[in-house]
């Protein structure tokens, strides 16, 4: 059996992959957004503080929109996944018991030209080799199959995992920046120098959220598709 044929294909799931990535990269737009507005200098000084908590408002909200859809296509690839390895186990099982089917019928052909107890005899202690061997096949087969969709379930945990914690720290980041331009605007500190803060922590906030993004980028499962 070749199991690059039989294990799980993972277009559906470089397709996700190639999905979430652009929406990672996709969450910075509306941080982006807010800063170019600020840095346009349209807008009056006196009026910064006041526009800034609705501006703020929509940003977070559209961040937490596109975290959402993050969320929902890593659940999407779970399904597709785990419907693929049925539709696979399902493949096999039927392969399996024609094999066998086919096995049996050929055990019965050799008994019926068997002429002599002792060739009956011998077809039988073929045929417990022939299933013996069979066994130890697919006890092997199944433990390779086993060991790579433990290892990419794995790999995806991490993965996911390691996705939420990236935007999470960079949603705490803006909040934080936020709050932190909010505070000093309720402090009378004067609004060019609360912009400028505000514009050098989101782009601290950009910064750390691109270089997670590139580390995130780089975990792949091609080490486990090699095991195949």
């Amino acid at each position: 059996m070749n199991l690059a044929k039989h294990m799980m294909k993972i277009n559906f799931r470089t397709m996700l992959f190639i999905i979430i990535a652009c929406l990672l990269g996709s969450l910075m737009l509306p941080v982006l957004t807010l800063a170019q507005s600020d840095e346009g200098g349209q807008e009056v000084e006196s009026s910064f503080c006041a526009k800034l908590a609705q501006k703020a408002d929509i940003v977070e909200q559209k961040i937490t929109e596109r975290q959402n859809k993050i969320i929902e296509k890593q659940n999407e690839r779970e399904r597709n996944l785990e419907l693929t390895r049925g539709a696979r186990d399902q493949r096999l099982a039927q392969e399996q018991a024609e094999a066998s089917q086919g096995r049996k019928e050929s055990y019965n052909k050799l008994t019926e030209m068997a002429t002599s107890t002792g060739q009956q005899q011998a077809i039988a202690v073929f045929q417990q080799v022939v299933e013996a061997a069979v066994a130890v096949k697919k006890e092997a087969v199944d433990a390779v199959i086993q060991n790579f969709r433990d290892g990419l379930d794995q790999a995806f945990i991490y993965r996911n995992n390691t996705v939420n914690t990236a935007v999470g720290v960079y949603k705490a980041a803006y909040q934080t920046a936020v709050a932190r331009a909010e505070d000093d605007c309720d402090k009378g500190v004067g609004a060019v120098i609360v912009r400028t803060t505000l514009r050098g922590d989101l782009r601290a906030a950009r910064q750390k959220f691109i270089a997670d993004k590139q580390a995130i980028e780089m975990i792949t499962v091609k080490p486990l598709l090699g095991t195949r």
